[in-house]
C-alpha cells in the first residue's frame, strides 16, 4: 500500500483562481439582498486531488493542516527574529475554503492531522518518521523545498502545480532547484549557511558555518537525510547556541503524538464526498449525476453560513 500525505493549504492556494462558487438562496445585507454563496475553486482543486488518489485501492491519504506556527515563533524570538514575519497573508477566500475543509474532512472520515503550535511541514515529517517502514511508497503532495530532504528510494515529493517540478531520488540533484545542482539531500544545510529569507531565518554565523564544514566528509553523508543525526552533528560543532537554534527553525519539528497517528481502519463516507465534489464543480464529476445526499447539504449550508459570520458580515 502508498501513503499520499497532503499538504492541504498549499492546494487551497493552487486552486485559488478556479472561478467556481457555491450558491444556497439570498441572505439580507443592511435591507439588500445578495446571494448567500462561497467561492469553492481551491475545494475542488483539493478534491478532484483526493478523488484521483482513492481510485486506487492501494493508495491511502492522510491530509495535513497548518496551525499558527507558535512553536517556532516563540524559538526565533529567541534569537532577535520573528519566524515568517512579511509573509503576505493570504487571500480571504483561501482562508475561509481551508477553515471549510478543517470542518469537513474529518467529519468525512478522512485521517487529517493538526495540532496546536506547529505546521503541516512538521507533520508531515513525523508521519514519514514514524511510517517510513510501513507503506511500500510515500508520495508527499507538496511544492515546499523544507519537504525535499525527506526524499529517499521509497520516498517522493509530487509538485501540487504543473508549474512545480516533483522531486524523488534518480532526479533529485537536478530538481530541486531551477538553475544549478544541488548534491543530494545537502538542502537542510546549505540553508543553515545562507538562511532561509522566505521564513525569515538567518544563516548561522560564520565561524560555525566554517566548522560545519570542515566535518563534512564521506562519513558525515549518510546522515544528510536524517535530521536527527544531522541536528547531533550541528550541535557538537556549534560555538553559540544560536545555530542549535536556527537549525530547530529549518528543520521540522518531530511529534510522535496522537496528531500524526493514522487510523487504518477509518471508513471515508464517499456518499456524501461524492455529493460535495460534485457541488463544488470538481473537474471529474462534470458530466455526471449523483444522488442527492442530504447530510451533504446540509454541510454546505453550515459552511456558506460560517463564512458569511466570520469574513462578510465582518466586511472582512
Amino acid at each position: 500500500m502508498n501513503l499520499h500525505i497532503l499538504d492541504v493549504k498549499q492546494y487551497m492556494y493552487a486552486g485559488q483562481s478556479k472561478p467556481l462558487v457555491i450558491s444556497r438562496g439570498v441572505v439580507e445585507d443592511q435591507g439588500e439582498y445578495r446571494p448567500r454563496e462561497m467561492m469553492c475553486g481551491s475545494l475542488a482543486y483539493l478534491f478532484d486531488e483526493i478523488i484521483r488518489i482513492i481510485e486506487d485501492k492501494d493508495n491511502f491519504v492522510a491530509l495535513c493542516f497548518d496551525s499558527p506556527p507558535t512553536v517556532k515563533r516563540e524559538l526565533s524570538e529567541e534569537i532577535g527574529y520573528t519566524y515568517k514575519k512579511g509573509r503576505a497573508k493570504a487571500p480571504v477566500h483561501v482562508t475561509y475554503q481551508y477553515e471549510v475543509a478543517k470542518d469537513i474532512l474529518p467529519e468525512l472520515g478522512f485521517n487529517c492531522m493538526i495540532q496546536e503550535g506547529l505546521e503541516a511541514d512538521d507533520l508531515i515529517s513525523s508521519l514519514c518518521f514514524r511510517y517510513n517502514k510501513a507503506f511500500q511508497r510515500i508520495i508527499i503532495h507538496t511544492n515546499d523545498s523544507d519537504q525535499y530532504y525527506l526524499v529517499k528510494d521509497r520516498v517522493e515529493c509530487v509538485a501540487v502545480t504543473k508549474r512545480s517540478k516533483s522531486v524523488n531520488r534518480s532526479n533529485y540533484e537536478m530538481a530541486v532547484h531551477k538553475s544549478r545542482a544541488v548534491p543530494y539531500n545537502t538542502l537542510t544545510l546549505e540553508k543553515l549557511f545562507t538562511g532561509e529569507s522566505s521564513d525569515n531565518v538567518p544563516p548561522i554565523i560564520t565561524e560555525d558555518s566554517i566548522r560545519l564544514s570542515s566535518v563534512l566528509g564521506k562519513e558525515v553523508y549518510p546522515y544528510l537525510g536524517d535530521n536527527i543525526k544531522l541536528r547531533a552533528i550541528v550541535k557538537n560543532v556549534m560555538s553559540k547556541d544560536s545555530t542549535l537554534k536556527i537549525f530547530d527553525l529549518i528543520a521540522p519539528i518531530l511529534t510522535m503524538g496522537s496528531a500524526t497517528r493514522l487510523n487504518m481502519s477509518k471508513k471515508t463516507n464517499m456518499g456524501v464526498f461524492n455529493f460535495l465534489a460534485f457541488e463544488f464543480g470538481c473537474h471529474r464529476y462534470q458530466r455526471m449525476s449523483i444522488p442527492y445526499n442530504k447530510l451533504g447539504d446540509e454541510l454546505i449550508d453550515e459552511a456558506i453560513d460560517k463564512v458569511i459570520e466570520r469574513w462578510e458580515i465582518n466586511g472582512k
